[in-house]
């Protein structure tokens, strides 16, 4: 169960794809899973859903546009994927996110 301890999430939020757009961009990125994988991706705010392909270095990103979020606003996701891989009745280990949306420029460095 290392990949357990070593998976980690994050998620942000950014304003800024065009001026005075009125959506908000949400990005999902993984690291540590394991590869070949599906993970099941759900933002809890606003409330998404969604999958995205694991790689072969066990990462994965995934993008969605929603309704233009306030700068500032938390965001929170929890990935899920099965703890036996070749099994995708077993039960399902879960690592959890959190991040804001960024006005402008991206996040900060």
């Amino acid at each position: 169960m290392g990949d357990v301890q070593t998976a980690t999430v994050s998620i942000s939020g950014a304003n800024d794809a065009t001026p005075h757009s009125p959506t908000t961009s949400i990005f999902v990125e993984g690291a540590g899973f394991p590869p070949g994988i599906e993970v099941a991706i759900k933002v809890l705010a606003p409330q998404l859903f969604g999958t995205a392909p694991v790689g072969a270095d066990g990462g994965f990103g995934w993008e969605k546009t929603v309704p233009r979020l306030g700068a500032g606003a938390g965001l929170g996701v929890t990935v899920s994927y099965p703890s036996d891989p070749s099994d995708p009745d077993s039960p399902r280990v879960e690592v959890e996110g959190s991040g804001e949306v960024f006005a402008g420029g991206g996040p900060a460095t």
